[in-house]
């Protein structure tokens, strides 16, 4: 019985971050917050419920699912600054995504930066398509909002064949940094 109560929450939970990603590759900002929101109430207790790292946490753990499609970044020194969260795809037609975090501020505020910054330099050598998200959690409501852009990259010319961006979970790193 125990057994089985674990595996359907299990389930419920792989099914939720699964569905948290095509959200957000659709755009459904709502969806996107209120996923963001369960997941933090699951996530969290009140005694680390507003630090900056239970904040990437949850959206790590939010967005497990995309383990399987992308290779995931903390902390990618990007363009002037430094990205919260990069998601790099190694399946085709999956989108690369910049997740910028703010607290307590305005999601456009967390988008701002992420243009500002220039944090698509990272991933200069990538093609596809591109989604700029920009995550907000207020303290006082407890509750998160988003933004999202998506930008298709194209190369401007024929790369060498060493330089293509292989859709490989080990080789993706190594073709995007040199």
């Amino acid at each position: 019985m125990l057994a089985q109560f674990r595996a359907n929450k299990i389930e419920r939970r792989s099914n939720a971050s699964k569905q948290l990603i095509e959200s957000t590759i659709e755009g459904d900002t709502g969806a996107v917050s209120t996923a963001l929101n369960k997941a933090h109430e699951q996530i969290c207790n009140n005694l680390n419920n507003n630090n900056e790292g239970t904040f990437q946490a949850v959206i790590c753990l939010a967005y497990f699912y995309a383990n399987l499609k992308y290779t995931i970044v903390k902390e990618l020194p990007a363009g002037k600054g430094v990205a919260d969260v990069v998601m790099i795809p190694y399946v085709p037609n999956a989108p690369a995504l910049i997740i910028e975090l703010k607290r307590n501020k305005c999601e456009k505020t967390a988008f701002a930066q992420i243009r500002a910054k220039n944090y698509g330099a990272a991933l200069e050598k990538y093609h596809g398509d591109l989604l700029f998200v920009g995550v907000s959690y207020d303290e006082q409501t407890k509750e998160h909002k988003c933004t999202i852009e998506k930008f298709s990259l194209a190369l401007q010319k024929k790369p060498s064949s060493k330089k293509l961006f292989y859709r490989t979970r080990h080789k993706a790193l190594y073709t995007i940094f040199h």
